[in-house]
């Protein structure tokens, strides 16, 4: 789906190992290559992995702020939980939805 101004939209993504994390004993996570900041309260992203899966979906965008991750309001989490939403292990699929 493509976002109109100011409209929620939602992009399903799986993460790669191109953007790896610091998995624990025995797990393997990766990322959807999104860099996201905490800004003003809201969870912004703030920049794309080059050829990561969120850059090559072509729906995100520097500035937009997620609203959902995984259907879970991002208000009802902890940005550390967002942050493992995000990651997931590779392979699975994570949705968001954003918001310009």
């Amino acid at each position: 789906p493509v976002a109109h101004a100011g409209s929620p939209a939602q992009q399903e993504l799986k993460p790669s190992s191109a953007s790896p994390n610091a998995p624990g004993p025995g797990q393997q996570m990766a990322g959807i290559g999104v860099l996201v900041q905490r800004l003003g309260g809201f969870i912004t992203v703030v920049d794309l992995v080059e050829r990561g899966p969120a850059h090559r979906c072509g729906q995100l965008r520097i500035g937009q702020v997620v609203l959902e991750v995984d259907g879970q309001p991002v208000d009802q989490l902890s940005f550390q939980n967002v942050l493992q939403i995000i990651r997931g292990p590779i392979g699975s699929t994570i949705t968001l939805m954003v918001q310009d």
